[in-house]
C-alpha cells in the first residue's frame, strides 16, 4: 500500500516543482530584466547630451488627421518625465461636418520608460482611456510606445495601445506609427492612425508638429 502510494507522489513532487522553479526563475528574469532596464536607462539619461530625442523631460505635440471625406481629427499630447519615469495627457476629438457629430478619446498613462540600447526607447504604459460620443466607455489602458532613432535628428516611431471595455467588444485598438525630424527644440512628424471601437473605425494619415526638450 505504501508503494503505491509512492509512486504518484513522487510523479507529483517531479512534476510540481520544476513548475513551481520555473515560475520563479521567470519571475526573477522579468525583475532583474526591468531593474537592469532602469540601470540602463539611468546611465543614457545621465548623457543624454549624446542621444538627443531619447528620454524626453517633456515633449507637447499636436496633429491633425485626415479620414474620410467629411471626417477630421485633431490630437493633442503632453508628456512629463524623468529618466526611467514618467506620465502622458492625450485628447483626441473626431468630427463630421456632415452629419454634424463628433467622438472624443481622452487618456492619461503612467510611463515606465526603457533605454533598450542608446537607438531605441521603449515605453511600458498603463492608465486610463475614456470614449465618448454617442455612447460613453471607460477602460483600462495599455501600450507599448517604440521609438528608434535611426540619426540624431530622425525618429520612427510605433505606438500600440489597447483597451478592455466590455465582454461584447473586449479590445480596442488604437494604432499609431510614424516619422519625426527635429532641429533643436521643435520638429514635424507624419504618420498613419488606425482606431477600432465595437464595429467603428477611425483611420487615415495625421501631420503635426512638436516641441521636446
Amino acid at each position: 500500500m505504501r508503494k503505491k502510494l509512492l509512486f504518484p507522489l513522487l510523479f507529483v513532487v517531479l512534476l510540481v516543482v520544476p513548475l513551481r522553479l520555473a515560475r520563479a526563475d521567470l519571475a526573477e528574469v522579468a525583475a532583474w530584466s526591468l531593474l537592469g532596464g532602469a540601470a540602463r536607462t539611468l546611465e543614457v539619461h545621465d548623457r543624454k547630451e549624446q542621444y538627443d530625442s531619447i528620454l524626453p523631460v517633456f515633449k507637447l505635440e499636436a496633429d491633425y488627421q485626415r479620414l474620410l471625406q467629411d471626417v477630421h481629427g485633431v490630437h493633442g499630447l503632453a508628456e512629463l518625465g524623468i529618466a526611467f519615469l514618467g506620465g502622458d495627457v492625450e485628447f483626441t476629438r473626431y468630427f463630421e461636418s456632415n452629419p454634424s457629430q463628433g467622438f472624443d478619446i481622452f487618456s492619461v498613462h503612467f510611463l515606465y520608460r526603457l533605454a533598450l540600447i542608446k537607438e531605441a526607447q521603449l515605453n511600458i504604459a498603463v492608465g486610463y482611456k475614456k470614449f465618448w460620443g454617442d455612447v460613453q466607455n471607460d477602460s483600462l489602458d495599455i501600450g507599448f510606445p517604440l521609438y528608434l532613432f535611426p540619426g540624431k535628428k530622425w525618429t520612427i516611431e510605433a505606438r500600440p495601445f489597447f483597451s478592455f471595455i466590455n465582454q461584447d467588444n473586449p479590445i480596442v485598438y488604437d494604432l499609431q506609427g510614424g516619422l519625426r525630424y527635429k532641429h533643436k527644440y521643435v520638429g514635424v512628424r507624419g504618420g498613419y492612425r488606425f482606431v477600432h471601437v465595437a464595429n467603428h473605425e477611425w483611420h487615415g494619415p495625421q501631420i503635426g508638429l512638436f516641441f521636446e526638450w
